[in-house]
């Protein structure tokens, strides 16, 4: 009864909070703090209830997966000294002070989650979990990697995100030649911990969402690191020594407020992934083209008015990105990329696309909605592997006959055009799952019958339809 009650007062509060955003209700402060605690109390009930749920389970030596996060607990549950084959174990967001002996006996865990939790050291169990891989600390106040961890062979990936609470803070880690991934999102840090190098393995370091206003020079030491992703800072580029960066292979620097792609940046030789989406780039240099490892160039969300030559160089991509962006056209000799398997084209200002386009023989997926296209060529019907075609939200009048012809299509989206009539054809594409062809005048088609004949058959061979 009480979490029944409980459900009521958060379905009330979630209308009160949709009606405060659309301006007809209005709730004093205090009013809206005592609906959030409902909220809040109603989450803690419910993870409560899935605790006594877990309790009830008489089959625990089964369960692969147990979170008791969010209830708010201060002592460990004792039925988890029955849960013998877990790998993943969610602890976070408890107010536990001690951790129980027994969950050292947690031989499979690979996978535990502390995040939330007042921690200020790692409990001393877990330097017996032998086959732990994955330890995650973020929202704690562990400040330290000690050199206990090393007993954890299999420890691969450690998270600390969001320990600051304050605007700095100081993380110290002893000697590891285990750990490959660390994770410090989130901590207002400016500079990097400099034992940082002592993670000899390290292969992946994830600094999203800090204050760096540069690439910490300590990165060109770290001779082992593939994958840096430093997305969220305000980087200066002027204050970025690329060409000591030669080493990194995956860089991603999204929502750096970037206003152009440095040609020192060109030089990273090894780079096969580069991902700057949502900066402000208005151009591509023309040395992009030195980046012959390339196999992911995500440039999502930038001003981009054209794409330089040289980018239909790069033989190695299989994704290419860059929606949201101002591009008119695309180059014939985007059939120089022959390993292309992702394609994404939408929202641009394309009115036509290259005929080129057909020799994309390893093309599986190709977004162009959002954009001024009336047509497709007809050498389209080449590509034989594709599964997934969008040209939604463009200014087709007839259906592209092309299409017909792409037997491996599993996903197409033809809605938001003009088209008043869709061939009976299309439902010899049999391997199709989903169809979208809503906001189309299809019901001023001249033979209405036929088109509810098609639908039927659709329905009857599994694909789902909306129209």
């Amino acid at each position: 009864m009480r979490l029944l009650f409980r459900l009521l007062l958060f379905v009330l509060l979630t209308y009160a909070q949709n009606s405060l955003s659309q301006g007809r209700v209005h709730l004093s402060e205090k009013q809206m703090d005592s609906l959030r605690n409902v909220r809040k109390e109603f989450y803690i009930e419910m993870a409560r209830m899935k605790i006594l749920d877990l309790e009830a389970n008489k089959r625990k030596d089964t369960l692969k997966s147990v979170s008791i996060s969010g209830a708010h607990l201060t002592e460990v549950p004792e039925f988890l000294k029955e849960c013998s084959q877990i790998t993943s174990l969610f602890l976070g967001n408890n107010e536990f002070t001690t951790y129980p002996s027994f969950l050292s006996n947690l031989k499979a865990l690979k996978y535990i989650n502390f995040s939330g939790n007042a921690l200020t050291d790692i409990p001393e169990f877990v330097y017996d979990l032998e086959s732990l891989e994955n330890l995650n600390l973020s929202g704690t106040q562990v400040r330290k990697l000690p050199k206990e961890l090393n007993q954890l062979l299999n420890l691969k990936e450690v998270s600390l995100d969001e320990l600051a609470i304050q605007k700095k803070i100081k993380i110290k880690i002893k000697r590891n030649e285990n750990i490959e991934t660390v994770s410090i999102k989130n901590n207002h840090l400016t500079k990097l911990p400099s034992s940082i190098k002592k993670l000899k393995n390290l292969t992946l370091l994830d600094l999203t969402k800090n204050d760096f206003t540069t690439i910490p020079k300590k990165i060109s030491k770290i001779k082992s690191l593939r994958t840096l992703e430093i997305s969220e800072n305000c980087i200066l580029l002027h204050r970025v020594n690329f060409t000591k960066l030669a080493h990194i292979e995956k860089l991603q620097m999204n929502k750096c407020n970037i206003d152009y792609i440095p040609v020192e940046l060109t030089t990273m030789s090894n780079l096969k992934s580069l991902q700057l989406a949502h900066n402000n780039i208005v151009e591509v240099p023309e040395s992009i083209g030195n980046l012959k490892k390339l196999e992911i160039l995500m440039l999502y969300k930038n001003r981009i008015l054209e794409l330089p030559e040289s980018v239909y160089t790069l033989e190695n991509l299989h994704t290419l990105d860059i929606y949201y962006n101002k591009i008119t056209r695309v180059s014939k000799d985007i059939s120089n990329l022959s390993k292309l398997r992702i394609l994404y084209l939408s929202y641009n200002d394309l009115y036509s696309l290259p005929e080129s386009i057909g020799e994309l023989g390893y093309l599986e997926e190709l977004y162009v909605h959002h954009n001024k296209l009336s047509d497709l060529p007809p050498e389209i019907d080449q590509l034989k592997n594709l599964r997934v075609l969008y040209i939604n939200n463009n200014y087709f009048s007839d259906f592209p006959r092309a299409i017909l012809s792409m037997n491996n299509l599993v996903d197409l989206d033809i809605s938001a055009n003009d088209i008043r009539e869709i061939p009976p054809e299309l439902i010899n594409l049999s391997h199709l799952k989903l169809l979208f062809m809503q906001e189309n005048p299809t019901n001023e088609a001249s033979d209405q019958d036929s088109f509810q004949a098609l639908i039927e058959s659709f329905e009857r061979q599994g694909t789902r339809i909306n129209y």
